[in-house]
């Protein structure tokens, strides 16, 4: 069996945030530059830097990756390893939730003039307090439409936090069948009609389970580079060709995920990914990454409002500028503390 880690892996934290990054790009190129919708640019590997999709399948499976080291590193199953597991997973998502929660009701009702871009679709329905407060749940969606939320990409945490619910479950199962396991949630995604994003965390439980074979087949493959391309062509295919790509979902349930789960294996393999991902702006873009993703849409309305008018080089970089200062005040003030509260609770 493999031994799980005893420090945090800071170059995981780093893709992490390199993924936030892709996902601000996204809706950036979105908001200010639509006309490269038609471009060719998009249809080769640059869109990757532009590929909110990508970035949020790459949330989900490292999700799963992550935290079964997390649970392997600690006492075996039981009632109160689940209570602190899921205690965890609340303090850790829903106060820095909260605070963003409050900081776009409060902007979105400040700013009424708008311009008319690709971002204002959202926040148009009226938003009253009470609608703030059912919002607040996020665990179950009320309402589930992103158009009619405040926070539009909160999806994703209220699927990180059902999924939170079943994952003890899945990694102590996987320690022994692992494939096995991964196979059941694939026919149940199939058959079932289990939420698809399940069997990407699924992915992700697997290569934590199998990292240390896993490494040493990395070491022995002597076709690393046809391997990558291959990844690479699974994620940037379908800005060529969507038609074709979406039927190959039929049986792959996300092709881009099959994909990224050859660069996480690349990543928790090769030492040389891991020095460069180690930079230290890098680690410090992944320690803030979740506000840096919970914040950067409601800073990018903020900017459109004001500064429209900027060149396109100079908004990007402000933005930038402001999305990381925010995102640090918000790491460092909500969701260190909160952070240190649960494991103190915990604790007691």
């Amino acid at each position: 069996m493999n031994q799980p880690p005893t420090k945090r892996l800071s170059y995981l934290d780093s893709s992490r945030g390199l993924a936030a990054l892709a996902v601000l790009l996204s809706h950036f190129q979105l908001t200010i530059l639509p006309q490269l919708n038609d471009s060719w640019l998009l249809k080769t590997p640059l869109h990757l830097f532009f590929d909110g999709t990508s970035a949020i399948l790459y949330f989900f499976i490292l999700s799963g990756y992550v935290l079964t080291l997390s649970i392997q590193n600690s006492e075996q199953l039981s009632i109160f390893s689940y209570i602190k597991f899921i205690t965890l997973r609340i303090f850790r998502i829903f106060p820095a939730f909260i605070v963003t929660l409050l900081i776009t009701y409060l902007t979105i009702h400040f700013f009424v003039s708008r311009p008319s871009t690709w971002l204002f679709r959202y926040w148009t329905a009226p938003s009253d307090f009470y609608s703030l407060l059912k919002q607040a749940v996020l665990i179950v969606r009320f309402p589930d439409d992103p158009l009619l939320r405040l926070i539009p990409q909160d999806w994703t945490l209220t699927i990180e936090i059902a999924i939170s619910l079943l994952l003890p479950l899945l990694s102590y199962s996987s320690q022994k069948k692992s494939l096995l396991v991964l196979i059941f949630i694939y026919c149940a995604v199939q058959f079932l009609r289990l939420d698809p994003f399940v069997f990407d965390f699924s992915i992700g439980i697997y290569i934590a389970c199998n990292r240390g074979n896993l490494k040493i087949k990395w070491f022995q493959n002597k076709y690393k580079i046809p391997l990558l391309l291959i990844a690479l062509g699974l994620i940037c295919t379908d800005f060529a060709f969507p038609h074709v790509m979406a039927v190959t979902d039929i049986v792959l349930i996300h092709h881009k995920s099959w994909g990224l789960a050859i660069f996480l294996w690349a990543i928790i393999s090769s030492t040389k990914t891991q020095r460069l991902l180690s930079l230290k702006p890098l680690i410090f873009l992944g320690k803030i990454s979740y506000s840096f993703y919970l914040q950067h849409l409601i800073i990018l309305f903020i900017m459109t409002v004001l500064f429209l008018t900027l060149s396109t080089i100079t908004f990007l970089l402000v933005y930038l500028l402001i999305t990381i200062l925010v995102s640090s005040i918000t790491y460092y003030r909500i969701e260190k503390p909160f952070n240190k509260i649960a494991r103190f609770l915990i604790n007691k």
